[in-house]
């Protein structure tokens, strides 16, 4: 599956006009650049419908978390990372071959790059996505044994069957506190997003780690509740309980 030569850049026509793509991964976000002796690059594509072919791409997506949606407060707060994303989105929608070429192509030179520094590489596929990739590209990780994938998900049934070197936290919303709980009781984590520091003690039972010091949650320990604060207005002004409240935290605390 070794991709010697790089593939042609793939055309996407979008209602503004076409859109050329030479390639898929972009660099870490401001928290994953955090993460120390580590070079992490993603792949931001467009959550739920939001110019996808019609394709939802964060199925479990609930008032609350949609709210204080990373993907409207930074990774595509600017219409042409916007645009890109969406024509990424078609892509994988209207020719996933290419698609897969391209992003094997990708994590090839990146892993080029971070050998030159001496530094392991991470991706992160779901930026602002839910892909189970584990599915829709499985051979993708035994292509790559040497790079570590990581992500988050709402989708409890991936928790189950990843790949050793793709690493998912499961992510709180407020409608899914009862797979949580089964999910920490089977030894992994969840993140929780708080209205404020500081963060609790525990929650739900479990100690809570500062989620936002970094990425790279494969090396939390587990179990444990990855904290995280609330972004943008969205989240702060959430009513929904997707954002835990200093009420709630005293409780748990």
């Amino acid at each position: 599956m070794r991709v010697r030569s790089r593939p042609g850049p793939g055309m996407v026509l979008l209602p503004d006009g076409p859109f050329i793509i030479k390639k898929l991964l972009s660099a870490a976000n401001c928290r994953q650049r955090a993460g120390r002796g580590y070079i992490s690059v993603g792949l931001t594509l467009t959550p739920r419908a939001t110019g996808g072919g019609g394709r939802n791409l964060c199925p479990f997506a609930t008032r609350g978390c949609s709210a204080s949606c990373f993907a409207d407060h930074d990774r595509m707060a600017w219409p042409q990372n916007k645009r890109a994303a969406v024509a990424r989105t078609r892509l994988l929608a209207e020719n996933p071959d290419l698609f897969a070429k391209i992003l094997i192509a990708d994590l090839e030179r990146e892993r080029e790059l971070a050998g030159r520094k001496g530094l392991p590489l991470v991706c992160r596929l779901n930026v602002v996505s839910d892909v189970a990739w584990e599915r829709e590209l499985p051979a993708l990780f035994s292509t790559f044994p040497d790079i570590q994938f990581m992500d988050y998900t709402k989708n409890a049934s991936r928790m189950l069957d990843s790949p050793p070197n793709y690493h998912l936290t499961f992510s709180r919303s407020e409608r899914n506190e009862d797979d949580c709980r089964r999910i920490l009781a089977a030894g992994r984590n969840v993140t929780a997003v708080f209205r404020r520091a500081p963060f609790p003690a525990t929650f739900l039972g479990y100690p809570v780690i500062d989620g936002d010091e970094d990425d790279l949650r494969f090396l939390d320990p587990s179990p444990c509740v990855v904290g995280l604060i609330a972004r943008g207005v969205g989240g702060r002004d959430d009513a929904t309980g997707f954002v835990i409240d200093h009420a709630e935290l005293r409780e748990e605390s």
